[in-house]
């Protein structure tokens, strides 16, 4: 009898480890698919609020767009007046202003926030590189957490404008720029409302010269966050 039990008990130990050992790979084979699979949702996510943002950041490329062809087709000679200025600044609550600064110093804008500065001189501003810049490619540049009054942090789109000479050379005329609210931009394009869906999560802006700009973050993500990243005017 006493030989059984000892029989029983060296049988049973190693089929407890191999057991215990399938119950630990069933584990972690669930935890992996667990994890991949959630990984997969985190990232359909990302790319559809990524995608929202290039979206509704080309609304507002479109208005410069909109008041550059206003510029050229008068040949530089007639801009849209305060007037008009302020009917496309009211038709969007996230547009705070629009500003056409031009070469010769002469200046026309819109506030829709009295806190807002008017940029009289745009290359001896916050945004001299950038200008200067989009002044040499003639590519419309958009870049986040410009200070545009005091305490006031928000997205500048910077559109550089010719017009064609007779002899077909072309002219700086000047520059044409929107700013927009941020925090109504973000809630705009569903980034701020992740936090209540219990999604941690950083949004960042890696300019042309590589410097990084934080735009939002809602909490502390783990080391181990997905990360995604998007080409949008040039800078990501």
């Amino acid at each position: 009898m006493k030989k059984l039990k000892e029989l029983i008990c060296l049988v049973s130990m190693p089929a407890f480890s191999i057991i215990f050992i399938a119950v630990l790979l069933l584990d972690a084979a669930l935890y992996h698919s667990m994890y991949t699979d959630m990984q997969a949702s985190f990232h359909e996510v990302g790319e559809a609020r990524l995608a929202w943002i290039e979206q509704s950041l080309q609304r507002y490329v479109d208005i410069t767009e909109i008041m550059e062809g206003r510029v050229v087709e008068k040949e530089g000679k007639a801009v849209p007046d305060q007037a008009k200025l302020a009917d496309f600044v009211k038709m969007d609550a996230a547009l705070r202003s629009i500003q056409l600064v031009q070469a010769d110093g002469t200046f026309h804008g819109y506030n829709q926030d009295s806190n807002i500065r008017y940029f009289l001189h745009v290359e001896d501003s916050p945004l001299g590189k950038v200008a200067e810049n989009t002044r040499k490619t003639g590519k419309v540049s958009i870049t986040p957490s410009v200070g545009v009054g005091e305490n006031l942090y928000d997205i500048v789109v910077l559109r550089p404008v010719y017009l064609t000479g007779e002899d077909g050379s072309r002219q700086f005329w000047g520059y044409i720029m929107a700013i927009i609210d941020t925090d109504i931009f973000l809630h705009d394009a569903n980034i701020t409302n992740l936090k209540d869906q219990y999604v941690l999560c950083g949004l960042f802006h890696r300019e042309g010269d590589g410097t990084i700009r934080s735009l939002y973050e809602n909490g502390n993500y783990s080391h181990d966050a997905l990360t995604l990243e998007r080409v949008l005017f040039d800078d990501i």
